[in-house]
């Protein structure tokens, strides 16, 4: 097994999900439960291969028969099993909704782990047992399709299993021959670890269906060659061998099934194109609050502001005609009386008045030169 990634043990394993089966007997060799009996097994201190799996509920058939089929999540990343894959975005995995009773589709974990199958591995090899091919020799993977003898198989764990077996693990204390301490184990452990007992109960409920235990109370160390056995390779290589799909291939296959609770999902659809438009409607009513905290300020000077067309519109005539005859200067706009309510517009026109005054004697000044020098014009045409 060298040159095989270590596993860090059952404690290493987050359980924060349900788990169901999914088929590879095509691409590796799975141990087999069997009903209501005990399974020995061996598992070997190498990493597994989690999968997380969606369960979609379907019609089917003329008669639209109700069904679930697995579909594998496309954007769940094993070696960071808590972050989705950057830029993969899943189908399967959109149709589930909040509510777990009504949900279109679910999802599962479960772990897969290479084995000792005792009970193979006591029938021992074949006579006539090929020796591993090159490529086998090579890698240490066993090859599905060569005739090489391997009691190693694949053994499927859900997450109620791996609790069981992190419980067992905690308990496994044992006496280490280097520093003479008494350590804690894992079950996987080359030369610490120990056996277990698998119990498959077909129709018992989803979280007892299997049980598990100690073979016995004493450490089972790998032997040399247990230690030198071919394994199986279990990376995302089998996802994809075993029909994980493309997000296009996911997209399409989506556009074909007869999900159950389609319309409850397009109901979801349309509330989330809703939500805009109360954005929208809040973003609105927002802006109303902020204008009316300006109104407020502006019923001290200026009353309504004068450039606001929906203001006008609600404003009497008389109004309106006074607006006609006023010039386009702002300041001519607001009304004088309103703005001797605020000191500060009394104290910006208290300055200018004197120059007003001035401005107003020195007009009516030359407005009299004026006329004094129109007078002469003014008779002669009379005369005429």
């Amino acid at each position: 097994m060298s040159g095989l990634s270590s596993f860090k043990g059952f404690g290493s394993i987050k359980t924060n999900s349900r788990n169901d089966s999914v088929r590879m007997e095509e691409v590796v060799e799975m141990i087999k439960y069997v009903d209501k009996k005990w399974k020995p097994i061996r598992l070997l201190p190498l990493a597994p291969l989690q999968v997380r799996q969606i369960w979609i509920n379907i019609y089917t058939g003329a008669e639209n028969k109700e069904i679930q089929i697995p579909r594998y999540d496309i954007s769940f990343d094993p070696a960071n099993p808590d972050k989705p894959k950057k830029g993969v975005r899943c189908p399967f995995k959109a149709l589930i909704t909040a509510d777990r009773k009504t949900s279109p589709a679910r999802s599962g974990d479960f772990w897969l782990f290479n084995a000792i199958d005792r009970d193979k591995q006591e029938e021992g090899a074949p006579r006539k047992s090929p020796k591993p091919t090159k490529e086998e020799a090579k890698t240490g993977f066993k090859d599905i399709n060569s005739e090489t003898w391997t009691p190693v198989g694949v053994a499927r764990f859900t997450m109620t299993m791996i609790m069981r077996m992190n419980e067992l693990s905690e308990d496994n204390k044992r006496k280490n021959k280097k520093t003479g301490k008494k350590e804690q184990y894992d079950a996987t452990d080359a030369d610490y670890g120990f056996d277990v007992k698998v119990k498959y109960k077909k129709d018992a409920p989803g979280t007892d269906k299997y049980s598990i235990d100690k073979v016995d109370d004493g450490a089972v160390p790998l032997t040399k060659e247990e230690r030198a056995y071919l394994v199986w390779e279990l990376t995302e290589k089998l996802l994809d061998a075993t029909g994980r799909m493309t997000e296009e291939q996911a997209n399409e296959d989506v556009k074909r099934m007869k999900v159950v609770g389609a319309d409850q999902l397009d109901d979801d659809d349309d509330d989330e194109d809703d939500e805009p438009k109360k954005g929208k409607s809040a973003k609105k009513k927002r802006s109303l609050d902020d204008d009316d905290e300006p109104k407020s300020k502006k019923k001290k000077g200026s009353g309504k502001k004068p450039f606001d067309d929906e203001d006008e519109d609600d404003e009497p005539k008389s109004k309106k005609k006074k607006k006609k005859s006023v010039d386009d200067d702002e300041d001519d706009i607001v009304p004088k009386k309103k703005k001797k309510k605020t000191k500060i517009d009394d104290d910006e026109d208290e300055e200018p008045k004197p120059k007003k005054k001035k401005a107003k004697v020195e007009e009516k000044s030359s407005k009299k030169n004026k006329s004094s020098k129109d007078e002469a014009p003014a008779k002669k045409k009379k005369k005429k």
